[in-house]
């Protein structure tokens, strides 16, 4: 009777679920992992002195005033010329039938100005990165026996049972005698 007693103990102590049976009963804990949204932004702006250029077409105008009364006096008629980067001008007198006008000619060249801006926007960057984590269920990895855990715990259990055995056998025998 006792040595019944003693296998069913052993026997309740070991545990006979198989892996399967063992997940369908106690399946391991689902992690879900929230969806996560990280966004970078950064606006670089590089202020630099710029110079432009500004570009005057050419143009010539022409004028002419009368005078009244007509000067007694000699006069010579010779032409007057001035000129600079810019523009050149010429003034004359001319007197026709008892009439006196004096003509100007101004004469715009064509020019480009040179001017300085001083921190002028060159360049304006925007960069946005943007990170998104997608829900996921993460699950547990199951233990997996490698080969020599299943052979070292086997052995494990059939020397405990071998030195049960026989421990129960030695109770026996010594109360016997």
């Amino acid at each position: 009777m006792r040595i019944i007693i003693a296998i069913l103990i052993m026997g309740s102590i070991t545990g006979c679920a198989t892996q399967k049976r063992c997940m369908e009963k106690w399946p391991p804990e689902i992690t879900p992992i929230d969806t996560v949204t990280v966004t970078h932004v950064r606006d670089t702006t590089i202020y630099r002195d710029t110079i432009i250029t500004i570009q005057i077409p050419g143009d010539t105008v022409r004028d002419t005033v009368e005078i009244y009364p007509i000067p007694e006096t000699a006069y010579r008629t010779d032409t007057a010329k001035a000129e600079t980067r810019y523009a050149s001008a010429k003034a004359w007198v001319q007197v026709r039938n008892q009439r006196a006008e004096i003509h100007l000619e101004l004469h715009q060249k064509q020019t480009d100005i040179l001017v300085r801006l001083d921190s002028a926007i060159q360049q304006r960057d925007r960069y946005r990165q943007e990170i998104t984590r997608i829900r996921q269920t993460y699950t547990e990895p199951i233990f997996e026996p490698t080969p020599w855990y299943r052979f070292t715990a086997s052995a494990f259990w059939i020397l405990s049972a071998i030195v049960t055995f026989y421990l129960v056998l030695t109770f026996m025998v010594l109360r016997k005698r």
